[in-house]
């Protein structure tokens, strides 16, 4: 019975996070909240990441980012690429399903609500790099996030298997 039950709470909890995240953003990823916010300059600590870890492909010229971005400002931010050294493109994603099969869709932006947060997550929304370089095998990743505003957020993602 407390299997069952906490089984349960994990959907429960799975499923809300899931829902906060697409609530947070609009059928092109983006959209009037965000364009309206970009004008207002980015605090210091407004937007803070938290839990990043990379999985990096065999080869590591591709890369799947993961971590929750929190909101602590008055405005809607909106997040429109990332960047990490060595990698010539980076690119926010969500996983879909399409006839039967998992896939994976870009978006041109991504907004994260004031006072509010995203999770990036496995089989959810996730950052994807694409290098030219092969990324080192162990340590931790430079990421840097591109903001509508044209402002950014640099954080560590440390490397690690799903």
């Amino acid at each position: 019975m407390i299997r069952v039950a906490l089984r349960h709470a994990a959907h429960t909890l799975m499923l809300s996070s899931l829902a906060f995240t697409l609530a947070c953003t609009s059928p092109d990823g983006g959209g009037a909240r965000g364009e309206a916010a970009a004008e207002a300059s980015l605090a210091p600590d407004e937007l803070v990441v938290a839990n990043a870890w990379v999985d990096v492909a065999d080869d590591g010229l591709e890369a799947s980012v993961y971590f929750v971005i929190q909101n602590r400002g008055r405005t809607t931010r909106t997040l429109v690429g990332a960047r990490s050294a060595g990698c010539e493109r980076g690119s926010i994603r969500r996983v879909v399903i399409d006839e039967g099969r998992m896939t994976s869709t870009g978006l041109s932006s991504l907004d994260v609500p004031a006072g509010g947060a995203v999770a990036f997550v496995p089989r959810g929304l996730f950052l994807q790099l694409e290098c030219s370089d092969p990324l080192e095998d162990e340590g931790s990743v430079p990421i840097t996030l591109e903001l509508a505003s044209g402002g950014s957020v640099s954080f560590e993602a440390e490397q690690r298997t799903p």
